[in-house]
């Protein structure tokens, strides 16, 4: 080094060069630089600001070259000058930091997020607040929301397809995450073929859990079909509940699978108990897989027994008509009142005694969670986190799915043993309590996207 920082020019005039660390030293050195055309040389030298370079073998281009730096020292000062300068883009820190970048596309997570709710990308909604929470462990977090129906509009959703291949070039992400193995699934699963990036599924509806689900239409059948395929390339999958889990281990899917249920609005603290007429409440989507007419049904034989016995149903959907016209023929309309959906639904649990779900199938049953926080017995079908959050017998009653029998005998159960309530009661606030919060979940959930992306544990 003090022989270059002595001499009046440096030269490097290989016919061949890999990335020459004599040229790094010359520039930290401050002295002018003459290389050749040559491997690396160039990517080092830019000519005309902090070198000059020549053609391999030039001996005439090589003379003039050091002649310009040894006969003009203020050219040569202003050259050797950048070549400092630009010397500071090759410190170890800055090599090191270079290298993992372009293996592994930085020091933490970049995720592109694709979502089929189209408030995703809204900050002032439930799922909008929900990514905020996992973009706080995140280095960085695009979600885009694939618009409703998308699939069907094979023009829309090739354009949705183009965005995710370039989101994750020019976001340099290294994870992408598809909320359902369909639309969303495909769109992540073509992508990581293309891009070389790894993506996780989220399930968040349970879909292969039993047969239920592809049987409601063509389409789902179609979905189902490529869904399987489409968890077998991922490099993750994430459900929300033990129930879901399984149903992946079934499929022997060499990928990890982790547990974390949908964040809730669990309360702190549960409302006095209901002191009115006996009130069954349901809240969620009026849809065919819901089964409501069976919760009429059920609902209808208990208030042959129980006169004074209400039914609350909120929300909204496909079948509300219908479940409105359904409610008038088994005599029970003036005893249902119909609300419109509401992201908080503490008011309403504090004037019903227990939670209704009727479902053929559910994901997880985030209302039926919340209800208990507020001290609500569950009776539920044996769908989604029944035996593993409401067990039964203990926070509530569990009956075998579409057995409208069963569920119109156990809400008559609670109606008539206030005791049986009270009890149920009780364990079912303990039970939320030991639920993970939603800061909790999306620590779970980010540090598997973490694993799964080789930049955790």
């Amino acid at each position: 080094m003090k022989a270059v920082r002595e001499s009046g020019v440096f030269a490097l005039v290989s016919s061949y060069e890999g990335f020459s660390h004599q040229l790094v030293e010359a520039f930290h050195s401050g002295t002018p630089v003459v290389a050749s055309r040559a491997g690396g040389n160039p990517e080092l030298v830019e000519d005309g600001k902090n070198g000059l370079l020549v053609a391999p073998g030039d001996v005439n281009a090589t003379t003039g070259a050091l002649l310009k730096f040894l006969e003009d020292p203020v050219f040569a000062e202003r050259y050797a000058r950048q070549a400092r300068e630009d010397a500071g883009r090759f410190t170890v820190e800055q090599q090191v930091e270079a290298t993992t970048s372009t293996v592994i596309g930085g020091h933490a997570p970049r995720i592109i997020l694709l979502s089929r709710d189209a408030s995703a990308g809204d900050p002032a909604s439930p799922t909008g607040r929900r990514m905020a929470a996992y973009a706080g462990h995140v280095e960085r977090l695009l979600v885009l929301p694939l618009v409703k129906g998308a699939f069907l509009g094979i023009p829309s959703y090739l354009r949705f397809c183009r965005l995710v291949l370039g989101a994750v070039r020019t976001e340099q992400a290294n994870l992408i995450v598809a909320q359902d193995p369909f639309e969303t699934g495909i769109a992540a699963y073509l992508t990581s073929f293309i891009r070389r990036v790894p993506y996780v599924i989220e399930d968040h509806g349970a879909f292969f859990d039993g047969p239920g689900w592809r049987r409601e239409s063509f389409l789902n059948l179609f979905r189902w079909m490529i869904g399987r395929h489409i968890v077998r390339h991922a490099a993750g999958i994430r459900t929300v509940s033990e129930r879901a889990r399984r149903a992946y281990e079934a499929m022997r899917l060499a990928a990890p699978v982790l547990v974390a249920p949908v964040a809730m609005r669990l309360a702190e603290k549960a409302p006095a108990p209901h002191a009115g007429p006996f009130t069954v409440l349901y809240a969620g989507r009026f849809s065919g897989e819901k089964n409501l007419r069976m919760l009429l049904a059920a609902f209808h034989k208990l208030y042959s027994h129980v006169r004074d016995a209400r039914l609350i149903m909120v929300g909204a959907g496909p079948e509300e008509h219908d479940l409105r016209r359904a409610a008038a023929e088994y005599g029970v309309a003036e005893a249902v009142r119909f609300e419109p959906w509401r992201e908080s639904l503490h008011a309403l649990f504090a004037e019903s005694d227990v939670a209704a779900l009727t479902s053929d199938r559910e994901g997880y049953g985030r209302f039926v969670a919340e209800a208990m926080s507020c001290g609500l017995p569950v009776v539920m079908t044996d769908v989604g986190l029944a035996g593993e959050v409401v067990r039964n017998g203990t926070e509530g009653i569990v009956v075998p799915v579409r057995d409208t029998d069963a569920f119109g005998e156990a809400l008559k159960k609670l109606a008539s043993d206030k005791m049986l309530r009270m009890m149920m009661r009780e364990t079912a606030i303990r039970r939320s309590q030991t639920m993970p919060k939603p800061s909790e979940v999306a620590e779970r959930v980010t540090d598997f996207w973490k694993l799964v992306s080789g930049l955790g544990d």
